[in-house]
C-alpha cells in the first residue's frame, strides 16, 4: 500500500513521531501538500512493530476541511537474516480529506491507540488553492494526462483524439488478450506456473483502468500458503496498454518472488485493489471502485531423478558459486584455523553447506551473514559462513573441499560448485611432552584391617553410623523431600500459567473491558465507549476467531454472517460499533453511554453463552 501511494501521488512527507511512547515508531505522510478545492488527498499514520493492539484512529480536521473516508490496515513483511525468518508487522491508518475553501491549513496531529495508550503523529501543513489554479505537470508521463480537471484528453479514452500517440513501451507481462472489464479490473500473474521444489517464480498484481489515471486507496495481498516470499523491487510506474482495441492505464500494484516449500498444487489467493479517480467511484467522498483478481494455481514437482548427484538436498535450486579462504596455514596441534566461505548466486540460496568430515578435524557452528534481495523477478545476493576448525592431528592435514550440488532450472540439469580448502601444516605441541606424569595411585584398602599375630576369635566388629536404621531413614527422607518440593513448585507454576492464560483469553479480556466501560460511563462517556467497543471486538474474536478490528466496517456484517453469526446480531454489532465511534469523537450525555454499554453487555453475553449462531 505504501509503495502504491508513493507511485500514484508522488509526494511523501516523512515525519518522526512527536509524543509516541517508548519503542513505538510512527511516520506521518501526506499525499500532496498543494491541492485544489474539491480535490481529495490522503494523510497516513504508520506504526511499525507496535508493542500491543492498534485501534481507534482519530484525526481532527480544521474548519474548511472534511474527512470523507478513513481506515486502518495491518501489513506484514518477511525478511531473512542469517538464515532465520524475521516477520515485521505494521499498521497504517489513513484518512481521505476534501477542502471546501482555499487557504493554508495545519491538520492534525493524527493519533492511534497503541496497547491502550494514545500515540500521536505530527501536524501536517497543506495549502489549498482555488479550483482550476493548481499548476499541472511534475509527475511525468503518463500521470499528467489522466483524471485531472482540464487535462488534455488522450487517444483511446473518452473524448480523446483519433491519432495514435507515440507511447513508451510497456513491459511484456502487462499484455493481455482481452479485458475482464471495460471500466477497471485487477489481474494476478505468475511466471512460471509450473516449477520444481525450490524454484523461484515471479508474481505480479497489476491494476488496469479504462477511464484514465487513478489512485489506489485500499489493497489486499493474496494468500500464499506454502511459499517463502521476497518483496520485489520492480517498476511500479503506469503504462498505456492497448487491449482489444481500447487503452488501459496499467500499474503494477505489488510484486514478489516466491519459493515453494512443498510439492503439489499450491494456491495463490485473490488480491483486491480500490481505484480512486475522476472516472472511478466518488473522489469527493473518498469512495473508490473496488476490484478483485482471480486466484491462480502453481504446480510444484520434485526435480528429476535422472542425473541427480549424491548428496543433493531438495530445495537447492538456482545458480551458485562457492569461494573459500583458510587462515592461518601453519598451527600447532590442538589449535584452530578460520575458514571463510562465501556462497553467492541467484535463486533459493541455501542456508547451510555440506562439510567434509575426517578424523582429528572438528568444525564448529558457523557465524552467518547475508545480503539477499529480489530484483526484476529474481532473488540474488550472497550468504557467508565463518567456521572455526580445530585440528588435533600432526603433519600435513588436507581439509578437503566444500561441494554443493544444485539444480539449475534454466539449463534443466544438475550442477556442482566446489571450493578446495587445501592443506594445513600442524606442528606438535611442545608443551605436550613435558607434562608431568601423574603419581601412582595408593591402594585404597591398605591399613583398613590390623595384622593378626595368632589364630583366635575375631575382634568385636566396630559399629559405624551406616549400621543404624535411623541413618538410612534420614538419608531416604532428604531426596523424597526434595522431590516433593520440586513437584509442588512445578504444580504451582502450572496453576499460575493456566490462570495467566485464562486471563489472556479474548472472552476474559472482553469481560474486563466491559467492567471498565460500566465503571466509566457515568463520568467519562468517551472512555466507556472505547472500552465497550473493545469488549465487543474481543467477544467476536473469542467466538468466531475473526479479528474484527482489521475488517472494514462496511464489510463487517458480511464477514460475521459468513461465520454463521445471526443476521440480527450482526446488524446490532455494526450499529453499536458506529455508535461507539460517534460517542468517542463527538461526546454524549451519560444516558447515551449507559445505552451503549448495556447493548455491548448483551452482545458479549450472547457470544459467551453460545447464543450467536444462526
Amino acid at each position: 500500500m505504501r509503495r502504491l501511494v508513493e507511485a500514484s501521488l508522488g509526494v511523501v512527507c516523512l515525519v518522526a513521531a512527536a509524543e509516541a511512547h517508548a519503542q513505538v515508531k510512527l511516520e506521518t505522510r501526506v499525499s500532496s501538500q498543494r491541492v485544489e478545492v474539491g480535490e481529495p488527498f490522503r494523510i497516513e499514520l504508520e506504526v511499525k512493530d507496535p508493542p500491543g493492539d492498534v485501534q481507534n484512529p482519530s484525526l481532527a480536521a480544521p474548519p474548511g476541511l472534511t474527512v470523507r473516508g478513513r481506515g486502518l490496515m495491518p501489513q506484514t513483511s518477511v525478511m531473512f537474516f542469517n538464515g532465520r525468518m524475521q516477520k515485521n508487522v505494521s499498521y497504517i491508518a489513513s484518512w481521505t480529506l476534501v477542502a471546501s475553501k482555499p487557504g493554508s491549513y495545519r491538520i492534525g496531529p493524527p493519533a492511534l491507540e497503541i496497547d491502550g495508550k494514545l500515540s500521536r503523529g505530527n501536524v501536517v501543513p497543506v495549502e489549498v488553492l482555488p479550483q482550476g489554479t493548481k499548476p499541472r505537470g511534475g509527475l511525468g508521463f503518463p500521470f499528467d494526462f489522466f483524471g485531472m480537471p482540464g487535462a488534455p484528453a488522450f487517444p483511446g479514452f473518452p473524448g480523446g483524439p483519433d491519432l495514435e500517440p507515440e507511447l513508451p513501451q510497456y513491459p511484456p507481462e502487462y499484455s493481455l488478450d482481452r479485458a475482464k472489464d471495460a471500466l477497471a479490473f485487477v489481474v494476478t500473474k505468475a511466471k512460471p506456473t509450473e516449477v520444481v521444489l525450490g524454484e523461484g517464480l515471479r508474481v505480479d498484481v497489476i491494476a488496469y483502468g479504462g477511464r484514465g489515471d487513478y489512485q489506489g486507496i485500499q489493497s489486499t495481498e493474496p494468500s500464499r500458503d506454502g511459499f517463502i516470499a521476497y518483496d520485489s523491487k520492480d517498476d511500479s510506474r503506469g503504462y498505456i496498454v492497448p487491449i482489444g482495441g481500447n487503452h488501459f492505464v496499467a500499474k503494477r500494484v505489488n510484486s514478489w518472488v516466491l519459493f515453494p516449500l512443498r510439492t503439489g498444487s499450491l494456491k495463490i489467493g485473490s488480491a483486491s485493489f480500490e481505484f480512486l479517480g475522476r472516472n472511478y467511484g466518488d473522489p469527493r467522498k473518498g469512495v473508490g471502485l473496488k476490484r478483485e483478481s482471480e486466484p491462480i494455481t502453481i504446480i510444484v514437482r520434485d526435480p528429476p531423478l535422472e542425473g541427480r548427484p549424491a548428496g543433493y538436498r531438495l530445495g537447492d535450486v538456482g545458480r551458485f558459486r562457492i569461494t573459500a579462504s583458510v587462515e592461518p596455514r601453519t598451527i600447532t596441534e590442538g589449535a584452530a584455523v578460520s575458514v571463510a566461505v562465501k556462497l553467492e548466486g541467484t535463486g533459493n540460496v541455501p542456508s547451510s553447506l555440506p562439510l567434509p568430515g575426517q578424523n582429528g578435524v572438528e568444525w564448529a557452528e558457523p557465524a552467518k551473514s547475508e545480503h539477499l534481495e529480489a530484483i526484476e523477478g529474481k532473488v540474488q545476493g550472497y550468504r557467508t559462513f565463518n567456521y572455526v576448525v580445530k585440528v588435533d592431528r600432526v603433519g600435513s592435514v588436507d581439509l578437503g573441499e566444500i561441494a554443493l550440488s544444485y539444480y539449475d532450472p534454466e539449463k534443466r540439469r544438475y550442477e556442482v560448485t566446489r571450493a578446495a580448502l587445501g592443506k594445513v601444516q600442524v606442528q606438535p605441541d611442545p608443551n605436550k611432552a613435558t607434562r608431568p606424569t601423574p603419581p601412582e595411585e595408593a591402594d585404597p584398602l591398605r591399613g583398613l584391617l590390623p595384622a593378626r599375630a595368632e589364630l583366635g576369635e575375631g575382634a568385636e566388629p566396630v559399629r559405624h553410623l551406616a549400621d543404624r536404621s535411623g541413618f538410612w531413614l534420614a538419608l531416604l527422607f532428604g531426596p523424597l523431600a526434595v522431590l516433593g518440593l520440586g513437584a509442588a513448585t512445578r504444580l504451582g507454576r502450572r496453576l499460575l500459567e493456566q490462570r495467566r492464560q485464562r486471563r489472556e483469553q479474548p472472552m476474559e479480556r472482553a469481560s474486563r473491558e466491559l467492567d471498565r466501560a460500566k465503571a466509566a460511563r457515568a463520568k467519562e462517556p468517551s472512555r466507556a465507549a472505547a472500552s465497550a467497543e473493545r469488549a465487543v471486538l474481543l467477544a467476536i474474536e473469542s467466538a468466531t476467531a475473526l479479528k474484527a478490528r482489521g475488517v472494514l466496517r462496511s464489510e463487517l456484517g458480511r464477514e460475521l454472517e459468513r461465520r454463521e453469526v445471526k443476521p440480527e446480531l450482526s446488524s446490532q454489532i455494526v450499529e453499536l460499533l458506529d455508535r461507539c465511534e460517534d460517542l468517542r469523537f463527538s461526546g454524549a450525555p451519560p444516558e447515551v453511554a449507559n445505552q451503549v454499554v448495556d447493548a455491548a453487555s448483551e452482545i458479549v453475553h450472547a457470544f459467551a453463552r453460545g447464543r450467536w449462531k444462526s
